[in-house]
């Protein structure tokens, strides 16, 4: 909070103060039997409260920041705890756009960033697919239309297509599914 109200703009001091603040949190509920939480249950917690203290500045709640690190805190730290989308679930809560959430996961897919790579990037493609497919019923739900533009909605259908490599073949019947009511809307 120091930070917005100075107007701090260093990302690197950003990014380090909230790995700080994840890897504190982590350790303060790990290591308390009594703490009534888990430790991704508790970054969760605090990512809710600081989203909500810090008004989502573009500064200290920057999702090109945290993203990456909620994804590779998840990934290192809570690999198969909790519930399976907690990350993207998150990262929808607290406020991020659609379309915000899937280009940043998608330049981490893209790029292999570390850890993600091998057959770790799985992560990333299925946090992809989740999104869009929460983007594409909230479209359907508000009846606005489908990913911005006929333009996205296509981009996301082959970003989908592309994807399905990477993915187990529960996934890959969802990314089917999706990419199938994609189409659907370009022919009403």
């Amino acid at each position: 909070m120091i930070y917005e109200s100075a107007n701090h703009h260093n990302d690197a001091d950003v990014s380090a103060t909230w790995q700080q603040l994840i890897d504190t949190t982590h350790i303060r509920v790990e290591s308390d039997p009594n703490a009534g939480q888990q430790p991704w249950e508790a970054i969760i917690t605090m990512m809710r409260d600081m989203a909500e203290r810090l008004n989502h500045s573009e500064n200290t709640f920057n999702p090109n920041i945290l993203i990456p690190m909620i994804e590779r805190y998840a990934l290192e730290r809570q690999q198969g705890v909790g519930a399976r989308h907690w990350v993207p679930d998150l990262l929808l809560e607290v406020g991020y756009p659609h379309e915000i959430i899937v280009t940043v996961l998608q330049g981490m897919w893209y790029n292999n960033i570390p850890p993600f790579n091998d057959r770790r990037r799985r992560v990333l493609a299925e946090h992809i697919v989740y999104v869009c497919n929460q983007w594409y019923e909230e479209c359907v739900r508000s009846n606005t239309r489908l990913y911005g533009s006929d333009d996205n909605a296509q981009e996301m259908s082959e970003l989908l297509g592309l994807l399905s490599a990477d993915l187990l073949p529960v996934d890959q019947d969802t990314v089917a599914q999706l990419r199938r009511k994609i189409q659907r809307s370009f022919r009403v």
